[in-house]
């Protein structure tokens, strides 16, 4: 009886943690964290428009003037801002 116990324990566990990691990863990129890698090809001088919820927050792209590391991620200034902007809302135009 203990050995299935033990044995039911080591599968939940190993379920629990299996899933648990799928969720992790989900929020990742959900939060993304994932897409910094990508977004890591912007560099000051480049032109970028802002993607905030799906719908683009300047009326023409902006250069970007600084990239700022912070202990909350990586931030952009961009020119007529002194808003440090998430990398993660950023695209390259």
């Amino acid at each position: 009886m203990r050995k299935k116990i033990i044995i039911a324990f080591s599968i939940t566990t190993a379920i629990t943690f299996a899933v648990s990691v799928a969720m992790l990863k989900a929020i990742d990129l959900w939060s993304g964290k994932e897409m910094i890698k990508k977004k890591s090809e912007i560099k000051v001088g480049d032109k970028v428009q802002w993607l905030s919820q799906g719908v683009y927050q300047f009326a023409k792209p902006r250069v970007v003037l600084e990239i700022m590391d912070s202990a909350y991620g990586k931030y952009v200034i961009v020119e007529g801002s002194l808003t440090g902007l998430p990398l993660t809302q950023i695209k390259k135009i």
